[in-house]
């Protein structure tokens, strides 16, 4: 992937002040690790203004009949703490034979470790360049993408319905192609507005952060902001 021309840099380096997001007709919020009660959630929800502002073009490039709704952006590394030994406690009693190697590895899929065994120098969703959304109807009713938002199974990978449904799959032949759609107009309007998607999350997309720069093969604009 192309990384970000001279005007993207300054933009991304213009505009990295922090910034409330702001829910509208199209863009709803729901706030899940606030909802969970973690520790070091807040309220209110949070980004870089840059990220907010490219947030608002994708919207531009989404059909009328969509809207976005946003699960998280920024996370304090208390949160991060929080959801990475919730997703690994539950990795650890669903595979009891395996190794604590293989467990991380695979808690790592669905969730970055905070510690400095992670892949990142900064959490991308610590710096704020990080999203999780996810889809809504034009009147604001979440859509079912296939899998739900945080699942720690196959279904989360952002291509999964891409692939031909098995015969013996209990989703319907319709619904496993609605799924496959309603991921691509996702990743499609975000990606046209600058964002990266992540191949095992459908709902995580980056801007800006170290998972960004990894992608985009570019330096990261955002550290951490708390």
């Amino acid at each position: 992937m192309a990384g970000p021309n001279k005007s993207d840099q300054l933009f991304l380096q213009e505009n990295d002040q922090k910034v409330e997001i702001i829910p509208s007709s199209r863009l709803r919020l729901e706030n899940e690790y606030f909802k969970q009660k973690l520790t070091g959630s807040n309220q209110k929800m949070f980004l870089r203004m840059g990220v907010a502002i490219r947030l608002n073009l994708a919207l531009t490039y989404l059909p009328k009949e969509y809207g976005f709704i946003i699960f998280d952006a920024f996370r304090t590394i208390e949160t991060q703490w929080a959801i990475w030994n919730t997703m690994h406690a539950i990795v650890k009693n669903r595979h009891p034979s395996w190794s604590e190697k293989k467990v991380f590895q695979e808690t790592l899929k669905f969730v970055s470790n905070p510690s400095s065994n992670g892949l990142y120098p900064v959490q991308p969703h610590n710096s704020g360049g990080a999203i999780d959304i996810g889809l809504t109807d034009d009147v604001g009713n979440i859509l079912d993408m296939g899998s739900a938002f945080d699942e720690i199974s196959e279904r989360s990978a952002t291509a999964f319905f891409d692939r031909s449904r098995p015969d013996k799959s209990k989703i319907s032949a319709e619904n496993w192609a609605s799924y496959s759609r309603r991921r691509r107009i996702l990743t499609d309007a975000l990606t046209k507005a600058g964002f990266t998607g992540d191949k095992d999350e459908w709902w995580h997309f980056d801007l800006g952060s170290c998972c960004w720069a990894s992608i985009v093969e570019s330096k990261w604009f955002y550290p951490a902001m708390e």
